[in-house]
């Protein structure tokens, strides 16, 4: 059965089909709109309850399997928790930062996780403005160099991008990085609360200028590629912009 119609036959059955695993709080880098808890500690299951809950979901019949965080890659038992998730056939998605997937790192990926992608946070186009967001010099540079080892290694990698008023006006320079690279890309273009409801990240919400500029870019991309745009909300406010890069 194809994988479509795998997808077609859970949603037709009610299945569970998708599930996020935050696995750690722990990150290294400081992104000042993310949506963590940044005082909350939690207390971290154990390996075996990580297996145990597995193969609970593996019962269930799940599907897609997202490893996050925080930075997932900073759980020490990062490589079982994976190992095991792909011994249930799991279809992995892995979100991460990308700032530690250098080439040591990304080649395991590959042979001990084998993803079906990796999401990649892209907060910019350029190092003043990725890097004011994560708080970390240097952060761009390396992430660019470690998305073009990933693509070398073979690795399916998606850019996640939050439009912000930092980063609003790079929106053409984003969509650039992204065709360079050869990445499939999402941008969310509202900055969120935290889990906590601190609602300290909205200081840096997109200007509704920005958005504007920002749907205007995603249309002249689907015009020029055949793409689609699709809105997508949960309530009657205003829509966020998804562009799909598949072409039919």
């Amino acid at each position: 059965m194809s994988y479509s119609n795998t997808i077609r036959r859970a949603w037709t059955e009610n299945r569970l089909m998708s599930v996020l695993l935050e696995l750690t709080y722990a990150c290294n880098l400081d992104c000042t709109f993310c949506y963590n808890d940044l005082a909350r500690v939690g207390q971290p299951l154990s390996l075996d309850q990580y297996r145990q809950l597995l193969d609970d979901l593996a019962e269930l019949g799940l599907l897609n399997l997202t490893l996050s965080g925080g930075e997932p890659l900073a759980h020490p038992r990062f490589f079982d928790i994976a190992r095991h998730a792909r011994s249930l056939g799991f279809v992995i998605r892995l979100k991460t930062n990308g700032h530690a997937v250098r080439h040591a790192m990304a080649e395991r990926i590959r042979n001990e996780v084998d993803p079906f992608i990796i999401e990649v946070s892209v907060h910019g186009a350029s190092p003043e403005t990725h890097d004011r967001q994560t708080r970390v010099a240097g952060s761009f540079e390396r992430l660019v160099a470690n998305i073009r080892t990933m693509k070398s290694l073979g690795l399916r990698v998606k850019a996640n991008s939050v439009l912000t008023r930092w980063n609003e006006h790079e929106v053409e320079g984003m969509l650039a990085l992204y065709d360079e690279l050869g990445v499939l890309f999402q941008i969310d273009p509202e900055v969120k609360p935290r889990d906590d409801g601190d609602l300290e990240p909205l200081a840096i919400q997109a200007s509704e200028k920005g958005r504007a500029k920002y749907r205007s870019a995603l249309r002249a991309r689907a015009n020029r590629d055949g793409a689609d745009i699709e809105t997508v909300s949960t309530d009657a406010g205003p829509k966020p912009v998804v562009a799909r890069t598949d072409k039919h």
